[in-house]
Order: C-alpha cells, then structure tokens, then sequence
C-alpha cells in the first residue's frame, strides 16, 4: 500500500534530526509522535509511507529524518496575508503536497480544517480517506477547539471518511452521540517496550512529562512539590507557540523550590521514564495520553485526573484523582507503598505489550486500511445501474 500520513503542525520536531536547517521549534506533540510511530510500523512492514508536514525547509527535508520516513512540504504556516493564507498557501500548498505523496490511502490525525481539505482531495482523487482522533475534544463539538469554517469542514471530513478511527471507547461513544458518526478503536502505540532499566530506590523521582499549556495545569504540580519535600519532582517538556509566557513563569516559579528539576524540551524521555517512581499528569483534558504509554511501558504508573476510556481503573495502573486533594493523597500512596506501586507498574507494562505493542497497533491499522482499499475496488468493479 502507499499511504500518506498528514501531519501539519509546528510539533513536529521529532521528525528531523536535531539541528537541521529548517527544523521547527516545538514541544514533543503526542499526535504527532503517534503518527510517526505509525509511519515507521508500517513501513517496516513494506507500505511506501510519506508524511504530509509543514514549516520545513530544503534543507531539512533533504536531511536524514529521525523516522527514515519520507516528508513533503505543503506550506509555512507563517507565510500569506492574514485573511487569505486559509486559501493561499495553505489550501494550495495542502492539495499539490497530497498530490505529491499521490498516495492509495491518506490518513489525517486531529480535528482541523486540514481534514476537510484531505477528504476533498480523496474524494475528487478517488483514494482512500482515514480520520483519527487525538483527544477528547475531537469528538464533542462544545469541545472541539476550531472557529466555525475549520469545524464545518472538519464535520464534512467525518460524513465523508472511509473510517474513522477513536482512541478508546469513551471517545467512541461520544463521537457516535454528538457527531452521529461510528468509529472504530484502536489505541496508541507505545515505542519503548524494550526491558527497561532498573531504577534508584531513592530519592524517591516524581515525573510531569507534557507540554506547557493552560489545560495541562503545570503549577498544579509545583503545588505538590512543595508538598513533598523528601521526593525529587523533574518537569519534562516544551514552549507552546501560542502560550509562551506559561512555559516562562512555571520555569521561574520551579527554580524557587530545591526539590523541583526544570528540564525543558525533550526529544526522547527515556532517560527520565528510567528514573521515574510515578508519572503525574494535571491535565483537564486528554485523548489517550503518549505519555501514559511512554511511561507504562517502562513500569512507572500513572496519577492523573483523567481516566482513558477506563483503562486506568480497569487494568489497576494508576491511580485517577477527582480533585486537587486526591492528588496528594495518590502521591503520598504511592510514595509510602513501594510494593504497591511496583505491582501497578508491573500490570501497566504487561498492558502495554499486549494491546500498544508496536505490533499489535500495526496489526490493526494495515488491517483497516486493507479493508478500506478493498472495498473502494469493490465498488469501482461493481456495475453501474
């Protein structure tokens, strides 16, 4: 199969080498480092796979990328006159990049204006279309962060996809009350299922790994450094284009407490995960979070407020928390019982090899997107009335 995977956001900088000319400036993107893992599964298994991105120059995209995959440029998101860059060049530069990759089937991962545009594209080209979810808020329009053209294209997107693909049952339910549209599970990939290293038994490593948004509540884990003292709590992750100044004052406010490690952007957390007692995360609002997977896969259970299609509950690799004080309270359980948090790690890697293991996810999507080629044959062979 030739598949194209879209990909247009400035969050792509796992994708290029660190340092390439044209390489953009950005946080790790839990979409974007979806997508890639998609791409790289299913190229080793002998699929021509391009990735659709934006905000790359020559330079960069003739540079070995991270993932060996192909890239094509549709456009800068900076270029364009304010009014019209929606149709020149980021429509154009869409539309000639799909042409480009002139793919079987074309894949576009989160909610957008670009979905519409891809689905329009696949419908005039024939080709095969696959939209899929990256939070919860694609599938809930009071939730979905668009103005109202980039929502109705991307409503359009959904009645015209070959499949839609959502991230765990709760988003599936959803889309089919709200959008009246049937989706299929099928959850992230984890890419580090490799044995992991053992960790120090102290100081005690608390871990927020995400990226610096308002949603994500970042201080509400300074909150908790404060709180204990005895544990080492290390922030993990990068600038959000469009909230600078959050990024700036957490760093500021982190520098303040002695037990707190601001580290910044980073491309690959294994080093971190490797260390990490429990993985926090503050967010209101996620689809299902890489950074769960990251962390499970390396035995570090999560505490969080958000639940992904129960799985959490259900499997018993984590604790979920319903307000600012269960927070504190999971944190001091799994600081004061070891054992406990070591068996809840234990269960959260053996769920991660069964059902995120790069193998398994790979399994599903090249089996749906099989299916979606071969019914298109089948209706192109049919007779026509």
């Amino acid at each position: 199969m030739k598949i194209a995977l879209v990909s247009l956001s400035g969050r792509n900088c796992h994708l290029a080498k660190p340092g390439n000319p044209g390489e953009p400036l950005g946080p790790r993107g839990g979409a974007e480092l979806q997508t890639a893992a998609l791409g790289q599964e299913l190229a080793r298994r002998g699929h021509a796979v391009t990735v659709v991105v934006t905000n790359y120059s020559g330079a960069a995209l003739d540079a070995p990328s991270l993932t060996g995959l192909p890239l094509v440029n549709a456009y800068d998101m900076e270029a364009g006159l304010p009014g019209f860059r929606f149709l020149v060049p980021r429509w154009v530069g869409l539309h000639r990049a799909l042409a480009r990759a002139d793919a079987d089937l074309y894949y576009v991962r989160v909610a957008s204006a670009a979905a519409g545009q891809t689905a329009y594209f696949c419908r005039r080209r024939n080709r095969g279309f696959v939209f899929g979810t990256s939070s919860d808020s694609d599938t809930d329009p009071r939730r979905v962060r668009l103005n109202l053209r980039d929502h109705r294209l991307y409503r359009w997107a959904l009645g015209r996809a070959d499949r839609v693909v959502t991230q765990h049952t709760g988003q599936q339910e959803t889309m089919l009350r709200t959008y009246g549209r049937s989706s299929v599970v099928i959850g992230g990939i984890a890419q580090y299922v490799s044995e992991p290293p053992g960790r120090p038994d102290s100081p005690p490593v608390v871990l927020w790994l995400g990226n610096y948004r308002a949603l994500k509540q970042p201080e509400m884990f300074l909150a908790l450094a404060a709180e204990f003292p005895e544990a080492r709590f290390e922030m993990v992750g990068g600038v959000v284009a469009t909230e600078p100044h959050l990024f700036h004052r957490v760093r500021d406010q982190a520098r303040a407490l002695s037990n707190v490690v601001f580290h910044g952007p980073a491309v690959d957390p294994r080093p971190f995960l490797a260390r990490a007692w429990v993985l926090v995360n503050t967010s209101r609002l996620e689809g299902y979070p890489t950074s769960f997977l990251e962390a499970w896969a390396y035995g570090v259970p999560s505490l969080s407020f958000v639940d992904p299609g129960g799985d959490v509950t259900r499997h018993r690799v984590g604790i979920v928390a319903s307000t600012p004080d269960d927070l504190r309270d999971g944190l001091r359980s799994f600081l004061s019982n070891p054992e406990a948090r070591n068996e809840m790690g234990r269960r959260a890697r053996e769920l991660v090899v069964r059902e995120h293991h790069p193998r398994v996810i790979g399994d599903r999507y090249e089996r749906l997107f099989r299916e979606v080629l071969e019914e298109r044959r089948g209706r192109e062979r049919a007779p026509q009335p």
